[in-house]
């Protein structure tokens, strides 16, 4: 039996660990770089057309070249509509791979705090080397560290005082 490699592992959903969040940081990425885009491709068409009609003025071109200068107008636009759609489907891709990086710790979080719910006090988050959420995870850890700490000496309190009242004193 051939067992399976690493990066035979790796597929689409395995990178997309809870879809509700990830697919909204997705979502939010391709919104700006739509906006960005839009503003961007405006702002350009705005300027190069100005330009593009006062160097037909200035240069006193021919209805044909005229014409063709415009073409060639319209092919920039063209392609830099092409370059935006990539740019903005890149984004969304590096989106998806960005929220795997916070999706994953939070997943683990949300299980540890299922787990502490139904009564695993000794729970603790365990994330790996370069996930994000890193001090985060260090200080829940600490705090339940502490909280066990805490409830412990309390349950020997509890337990010695428990027992003081009921061995009866002569």
């Amino acid at each position: 039996m051939q067992t399976k490699g690493p990066a035979s592992q790796r597929k689409l959903s395995n990178l997309i660990i809870d879809p509700e969040y990830q697919y909204q940081y997705m979502m939010w990425s391709l919104l700006v770089g739509c906006v960005l885009v839009t503003i961007f491709g405006s702002v350009f068409y705005h300027f190069m057309q100005s330009t593009y009609d006062l160097m037909i003025e200035v240069l006193k071109l021919a209805p044909s070249d005229a014409e063709e200068f415009r073409r060639n107008f319209k092919l920039i636009l063209g392609l830099l509509l092409i370059v935006s759609v990539l740019f903005v489907g890149v984004t969304a891709v590096l989106a998806l791979f960005f929220s795997h990086r916070t999706a994953g710790p939070l997943y683990h979080f949300k299980r540890v705090f299922n787990e502490i719910e139904n009564g695993n006090r000794s729970a603790r988050v365990r994330l790996r080397p370069k996930d994000d959420f890193q001090a985060v995870a260090m200080a829940f850890n600490a705090m339940m560290d502490s909280i066990e700490g805490k409830a412990s000496a309390t349950s020997e309190v509890a337990a010695a005082v428990s027992e003081k009242v009921e061995t009866p004193t002569e």
